[in-house]
C-alpha cells in the first residue's frame, strides 16, 4: 500500500465483491506507519503555518480513517461468515489473510467448533442421563443416583476460551476434569470458575 488511491481501489474490491480480497501479511501495519507519517507531516505543517498543506493532509488523514475503518468492517464480517462455513461445510481457511486476520480466524473457528461440539454433546449426554435415571431409580440404589447427579452437575458447568500467558502445569477443574499442562499462548477451554481464577493470577486472559 503505497498512497490513498492505493488503498481506495483496495476499498472499492472488497465492497464489491463478495468474498475476502487478499492483501498483504502486514496490510494494517502499513496503513498504521502511513497514517503516522501523515501525521508527523501535519505536525509539520502546523508548526510552520502552513495552510494549504494543513488543510490537505487533514483531509486526507480523515479520508484515511474513514477507509480504512470501512475496510475493517468489511472484511471482519466477511471473515466471520467464512468461519461458519469452514466449521459448518468443511471449507479451508482462505489464503491473503493478514497476521492479525488469521489468528482472528483460527481463534473464532476454535470457539464455533467447541460450541457445536457442546451443544450436540450435550443433546446426547442428557438422552444418556434421563435414561439411567429410570433404570437406578429401579434399582433403589442410592449412590448410582448421587453419581447420576454429579454428572448432571457436571454438564450445568459454563466453560470459556482463555489464552495462556504463561506456562502453567495441569489443573484439575471444578468439573473435575484434569487441564494441561498448556505452554504460553496455548488456546484453551476452561470450566469459568478455573478461568477467572488463572486470570487473576495474570497467567491466562479470556478471550
Amino acid at each position: 500500500m503505497e498512497n490513498l488511491s492505493e488503498l481506495m481501489d483496495i476499498h472499492i474490491r472488497e465492497r464489491s465483491l463478495p468474498y475476502l480480497q487478499p492483501v498483504e501479511r502486514d496490510f494494517y501495519r502499513k496503513l498504521i506507519r502511513y497514517y503516522k507519517e501523515l501525521d508527523e507531516r501535519l505536525k509539520k505543517a502546523l508548526k510552520n503555518g502552513k495552510l494549504d498543506e494543513i488543510f490537505k493532509l487533514n483531509n486526507e488523514m480523515k479520508n484515511l480513517y474513514d477507509i480504512i475503518s470501512d475496510i475493517y468492517r468489511i472484511r471482519l464480517e466477511k471473515l466471520l461468515k467464512k468461519a461458519i462455513k469452514i466449521v459448518e461445510e468443511n471449507d479451508t481457511i482462505p489464503e491473503g489473510l493478514t497476521e492479525e486476520e488469521e489468528e482472528l480466524m483460527k481463534n473464532v473457528i476454535y470457539i464455533l467448533k467447541e460450541f457445536r461440539r457442546r451443544i450436540f454433546e450435550t443433546e446426547y449426554k442428557q438422552e444418556e442421563i434421563e435414561t439411567k435415571v429410570i433404570e437406578k431409580r429401579s434399582e433403589k440404589s442410592e449412590e448410582k443416583i448421587e453419581k447420576l447427579e454429579k454428572e448432571k452437575k457436571k454438564e450445568e458447568v459454563e466453560y470459556i476460551v482463555v489464552k495462556a500467558l504463561e506456562d502453567i502445569p495441569e489443573i484439575v477443574g471444578i468439573d473435575g476434569v484434569t487441564y494441561g499442562p498448556f505452554k504460553k499462548n496455548d488456546i484453551a477451554l476452561l470450566p469459568k470458575e478455573n478461568a477467572k481464577a488463572l486470570r487473576n493470577k495474570k497467567l491466562v486472559e479470556i478471550i
